[in-house]
């Protein structure tokens, strides 16, 4: 279950010729059962004008406060601004050269699999040539010289 189990997921809004049935309907529907869940049914609140015409507060938002805002700014510190930009994206991108190139200079898995099974297989012969050869050298073989 989520945070919001059992919360409310919809609303609907009903209007009403007369102000009786609005409340007759309210206190009959308010905490009926509908399906698994209990509704709620309160008056709904209308915004007046002067709330919307109301003067939102003035956001000030920290990352912006950096710039001047209606104070123009001078070029030397437009250049040190940009030259700032420029240092920060050739750091980054030092740094994902650094990563593509760990990765494109190690060889490829199937390729250090392959390289291993090829030695292994002329290991593996050479050891066969020595034993082949090493049988005839045996004392009781029969290429033994005659007396």
């Amino acid at each position: 279950m989520g945070p919001q189990s059992g919360q409310p997921r919809g609303y609907a809004f009903v209007t009403y010729v007369n102000k009786k049935d609005a409340e007759k309907a309210k206190e009959s529907l308010n905490n009926l059962k509908l399906g698994q869940k209990n509704i709620l049914v309160t008056w709904a609140h209308s915004i007046s004008n002067e709330e919307v015409e109301k003067p939102k507060p003035d956001i000030h938002i920290p990352a912006l406060a950096m710039s001047k805002g209606e104070k123009k700014t001078d070029k030397m510190t437009q250049i040190q601004a940009i030259e700032e930009k420029l240092r920060l994206m050739e750091h980054k991108r030092e740094v994902e050269l650094k990563i593509n190139d760990t990765v494109a200079t190690k060889p490829l898995v199937i390729s250090q699999f392959q390289q291993n099974k090829t030695l292994a297989a002329t290991t593996t012969k050479s050891s066969y040539s020595i034993k082949r050869n090493d049988r005839h050298h045996k004392p009781y073989g029969r290429n033994r010289p005659r007396k």
